[in-house]
């Protein structure tokens, strides 16, 4: 067919027309852009079609930089990206200068963005103009459309959709019957993949109507579909779930169940199907026992069914049921409902199970024993009832006078066994029976426990061994008198021994009479738990009863594991105790066990890797300990058991032991001395290589000396300062933890030359004459205590002084301790000439310098001057003696005189108070009458006065009087003082008593320092006076050592009353005793002072 003219020329008219067209548009969008695409816009292409893109530059990019001149981009530059992909060049042609077209013949399943970009000089890109490209196809039908209607009150359509890049919208509605009218969704589609149809949606859901035909028709910009789907309506149809299921009535082997449909549903036209499905909790999860019953339609929807043929009295089962329509299929019921109901209880299934030798006999003494037994617990299903546990009903004991029901109670009862505390010795038969909240059950379990004297023998040597996929072997001694043995298992969390609590189980071994094993090793296969082992011996007429199995061999091991692993370092070893539980009574050679050590690196992080090789020692059968000799000290060693062979697993953790510490191996090395001077020592030396502990300090001896450094450094730097200048030491370092090292190697070193110390002592210096007009001088010193090197000479300061200043002052040197020189100035006898002599030493070092001491204190010497002549001495010595003799004279005159003005004090007359002063007429015309007073005469004798009840009322007062200044003014030391034996100076008494009486009133001295006694009454005065020296006063002291109650006086006699007279006081009123003592009073003044007090401290 030719090709009419006009089609070429509208091609030719379209490529000319596209640039203009292009051109005609300045932007690719709202904002301004370099260029325009044609077609503008979304592009949709349809799958297999070509697409083809133009794109033309319409602006230059602004330039780059400011100084540059630009490049003039053109349709070279340009380039697509599609999907994030640059297009190839392959697919880009170049229509004109400023224009390119992107075409792909069979683009891929794109829905992206299409960029056009110019590349600019740096290689970097600006945008151009932009489109969105969906490649698609035209609507596909929709997939899985399928309509499910929720108890009959709603219906929910849904679909898939085949995926397509371009949009696409989908439009469903339906008919009823051959109507022609459609409903259409409730709600757009277009975004949807569902339609939802209910009583209050619009179109509402119609209920009465068996099926549904739908029309659905898509649309895109390529095309459109339809397709039509019809439903069965009921058939679509899930019920809700039952409601009110509940038990109406139940036996121990059936449950009756009531329930009733939902109500929306009640009517529905096809009728329910009915579901019931149960299981008890002893089935597997998931055995669901399921009844399908034909039940007839009632007219209120209720329902009831009676589940028969129940397995389990007293048991939980879970009913359920459940509805689906019935025209459904299987996939369509409903929701169950759900209800836990139990079947009712009755007595136990049977009693538990035992067997002979089923017990176990603990002696707590002689005649009591503890015995325990054991069944097997029967099935759970089998209990039949809440309060299930297992009694002990009856006992029988078969004593000495025959059987007998006896009612023990037992001290402890659990699923497996029952204890007996403290039965006697004879034989017990226990019936053991099931029991729960209905009652006990029908038939009773009977154990036998023979009498003390019938039992057999326990089976020695046992032992059991685990091997891998749970296989146990027994291993025991075997009795020939033994007909059979039973092996118990009991499944148990824990082993020995801890009380079996889990399920027991039994098997019987019979042994030929013609055995000659003396061992027995049965395997048995068990599943891989835990399991505790025992064994019985048993004959047609007794049991030894269980023994347990106290420990468990691992696969083919002669030794049992650890039970106690204990360590105990020293300081170089390790002690190492264990106890293995059991061995295995077989004489194959076994794997036996091995001793590992080794210290390890990082006890403090728990770094139980060995640092040296590992060391292991055999073990030998029935050895319990071992020493592990030449270890280091304080050294961490991991000690740990392990099975001989190549797998070196430790039966117990590992254990950690530090031996103690110990003194270092070696003395502190490389001691040397860094730096000497003349007062100081820097030694240096590194620590021992072990140290064999914590290095705590070292210790420093030089000569007779010590001390204590606790540098800890790699290498020790100490100084011994305050030494001796140039003296010999000798220094040795030890080093310490716990205990010392040895001495390091002695080091001798002299200190250098020092400064001297001072001479102590002042020189002595010695003037002599040697002639009229020439005196020598001669100074001598000790050397000093501290010389601090070899003295090389002495410097002798000598100063010339007249005493009051220095006139002349002259070096000189020594290189002995004495000096001689001559003393010049000493003829001159101008004035005095003292001579001040000091004296230092002088050391020199190595370097030649010049090191001297202090200067000693002074020395001093004067010069003898030579006298003219001997007239002149003569005349110098009598005038010393005339001084002499005036002095003396001097000195006898004073003493005279002042023993003059004493006599003249005593002569100083009394004045006594008012109520002891004599008639003045007395006084005055009879002088003697103190001697007629001193005439009375007081027999010497000791009596106790009683003042308190005697003394009349002016007497306490007075009493009174001298407690109150007593209190300001005396102390018991004034007292005591006061009453001493010590004489008073007569001038000093006699002028102390006068001043007493003129201030006091209540004084009496006389002038001769004596005291006049006062007689009781005034009879005592009489006309003869008495002798002088029988007035004297004599000492007065306290007769009991407290000072209380007694005084003593020459002569004196019984007062009853009135005043009395006392030693004399330091100060102020002084008490006085009740009795006069015997005792000489003390010369001087005697005071009289108020009525004695015996409440008074002082005596």
């Amino acid at each position: 067919m030719e090709v009419p003219k006009y089609c070429y020329r509208l091609l030719v008219l379209l490529f000319v027309l596209v640039p203009y067209v292009a051109s005609d548009e300045t932007n690719c969008g709202p904002a301004k852009t370099l260029g325009v695409t044609f077609p503008p816009g979304d592009i949709n292409i349809q799958r297999e079609e070509p697409l083809e893109i133009y794109c033309t530059l319409k602006i230059q990019p602004p330039r780059l930089h400011p100084d540059v001149i630009p490049k003039h981009y053109n349709a070279s530059d340009i380039f697509f990206v599609v999907d994030g992909e640059e297009i190839p060049k392959d697919y880009i042609y170049i229509v004109n200068e400023t224009t390119v077209k992107l075409r792909v013949d069979k683009p891929p399943s794109w829905k992206s963005m299409s960029q056009c970009a110019v590349r600019l000089e740096d290689n970097s890109s600006r945008l151009v103009c932009l489109n969105y490209v969906m490649v698609g196809e035209k609507p596909q039908k929709l997939s899985n459309f399928s309509c499910i209607s929720h108890n009959w009150e709603s219906m929910n359509c849904s679909w898939i959709r085949q995926p397509n890049n371009v949009p696409t919208n989908y439009t469903v509605s339906y008919a009823l019957n051959k109507h022609n009218k459609r409903y259409g969704c409730p709600d757009s589609t277009i975004d949807r993949d569902y339609c939802v149809w209910n009583a209050s949606s619009t179109p509402p859901y119609r209920l009465p109507y068996a099926s549904y035909s739908f029309f659905i028709q898509g649309q895109n910009v390529f095309g459109e579909i339809k397709q039509n789907i019809t439903i069965d309506h009921y058939a679509s149809v899930i019920p809700s779930k039952p409601v009110n299921l509940s038990l109406v009535g139940s036996t121990s082997e059936s449950l009756k169940i009531t329930w009733t449909v939902p109500v929306a549903i009640k009517n529905f036209p096809p009728g329910l199907r009915h579901k019931i499905m149960y299981q008890s909790k002893f089935d597997p999860i998931g055995a669901w026992q399921t009844v399908m019953p034909k039940l007839s339609d009632t007219k209120f929807g209720v329902f009831e069914y009676n589940i028969t043929g129940l397995k389990y009295a007293g048991t939980l089962y879970d009913v359920r049921v459940l509805l689906k329509s019935a025209l459904a299929d299987d996939g369509k019921w409903s929701e169950p409902a759900t209800i836990t109901i139990h079947t009712n209880s009755t007595v136990p299934g049977s009693p538990p199970k035992t067997c002979p030798g089923a017990f176990e006999i603990r002696s707590t003494s002689t005649t009591y024993r503890d015995i325990y037994i054991y069944w097997q617990q029967i099935p759970n299903y089998l209990e039949n009832g809440d309060n299930f546990e297992y009694k002990i009903v009856k006992v029988v004991m078969h004593g000495d006078h025959g059987p007998m029901t006896i009612n023990p109670s037992p001290t402890l009862v659990t699923k497996t066994y029952a204890l007996f505390s403290n039965l006697l010795s004879y034989r017990y038969d226990f019936s053991i029976v099931s029991s729960n909240i209905i009652g006990y059950s029908e038939s009773s379990s009977t154990i036998t426990v023979p009498s003390k004297e019938n039992g057999l023998p326990e089976p020695s040597d046992f032992v059991k061994s685990s091997y891998e996929g749970g296989i146990w072997e027994i291993n025991w001694k075997v009795d020939p008198s033994i007909s059979s043995y039973t092996i118990f298992w009991c499944d148990n969390k824990q082993d020995r021994p801890y009380e079996c609590q889990g399920f027991l189980n039994w098997t019987h071994v019979v042994i030929g009479e013609d055995t000659k094993e003396d061992t027995a090793a049965i395997n048995i296969t068990l599943p891989d738990k835990l399991y505790q082992i025992a064994l019985s011996a048993n004959t047609n007429y007794s049991s030894s009863g269980m023994v347990w199995a106290s420990c468990t061999l691992l696969s083919g091991n002669v030794y049992s594991k650890l039970k106690d692993f204990e360590i105990f370092p020293g300081s170089d070893f390790i002690d190492v105790n264990w106890t293995f539980d059991c061995v295995k009574p077989t004489k194959t050679n076994g794997r036996g066990f091995q001793l590992h050590y080794c210290p390890i690196k990082d006890p403090e992080k728990k770094n139980l890797t060995c640092k040296e090789r590992e060391i292991v020692i055999p073990i030998n059968p029935g050895n319990d300990h071992v020493r592990i000799k030449g270890l280091k000290p304080y050294t961490t060693y991991s000690v740990y058991f392990a099975r001989t062979g190549k797998m070196k697993i430790p039966l117990k953790e590992p254990l950690l032991g530090t031996t103690l510490e110990a003194a270092p191996d070696q003395p502190p090395q490389n001691l040397k001395a860094v730096q000497v001077t003349n007062t100081s020592i820097t030694l240096s030396w590194k620590p021992p290589p072990s140290i064999n502990g914590i290095l705590k300090n070292y210790f420093i001896y030089w000569n007779n000396n010590f001390t204590i450094v606790t540098d800890k450094s790699p290498t020790v730097q100490v100084t011994l300062t305050n030494l001796r200048s140039y003296c010999e030491y000798s220094i040795k370092v030890q080093a310490c933890t716990t205990n010392c090292s040895a001495n390091s190697t002695v080091l001798d070193i002299k200190t250098g030359i020092g400064i001297p110390g001072i001479v102590e002592s002042s020189p002595t210096v010695k003037l002599k004459p040697l002639n009229d007009t020439n005196f020598s001088m001669e100074a001598t010193w000790n050397a000093p205590r501290e010389p601090g090197g070899p003295i090389k000479y002495y410097d002798v300061r000598v100063k010339l002084s007249d005493g009051s200043s220095i006139q002349k002052e002259t070096l000189y040197k020594s290189r002995n301790t004495s000096l001689q020189m001559p003393a010049r100035e000493c003829p001159d006898i101008g004035g005095a000439k003292y001579y001040k002599v000091q004296v230092r030493a002088v050391n020199s070092d190595e370097d030649g310098n010049k090191l001297s001491g202090p200067w000693s204190p002074e020395g001093e010497g004067n010069c003898v001057p030579i006298l003219p002549n001997l007239a002149l001495m003569v005349f110098v010595s009598a005038v010393g003696i005339l001084a002499l003799l005036a002095i003396c004279i001097s000195v006898v005159y004073v003493i005279r005189c002042l023993w003059l003005r004493c006599k003249a004090m005593q002569n100083v007359s009394v004045k006594l108070p008012p109520q002891l002063e004599l008639n003045n007429v007395f006084q005055s015309k009879n002088k003697g009458a103190m001697d007629q007073l001193a005439s009375h005469t007081i027999p010497s004798q000791l009596k106790q006065v009683d003042i308190k009840d005697t003394s009349p009322p002016d007497q306490q007062l007075l009493l009174d009087q001298k407690d109150k200044e007593e209190s300001l003014e005396s102390s018991p030391e004034d007292c005591e003082e006061a009453h001493g034996d010590q004489e008073s100076s007569g001038c000093g008494s006699g002028h102390d008593s006068v001043s007493s009486s003129i201030t006091a009133g209540t004084h009496i001295t006389d002038s001769g320092t004596e005291a006049d006694e006062r007689p009781s009454t005034p009879d005592v005065f009489g006309e003869n006076p008495r002798r002088k020296e029988e007035s004297r006063q004599r000492n007065v002291s306290m007769s009991g050592s407290n000072g209380e109650g007694y005084s003593r006086l020459a002569a004196a006699p019984t007062s009853n009353g009135g005043y009395v007279t006392v030693a004399p006081a330091s100060r102020g009123y002084v008490s006085h005793p009740p009795l006069w003592s015997s005792q000489n009073q003390p010369k001087g003044y005697v005071t009289v002072g108020p009525p004695v007090n015996v409440n008074s401290t002082c005596g």
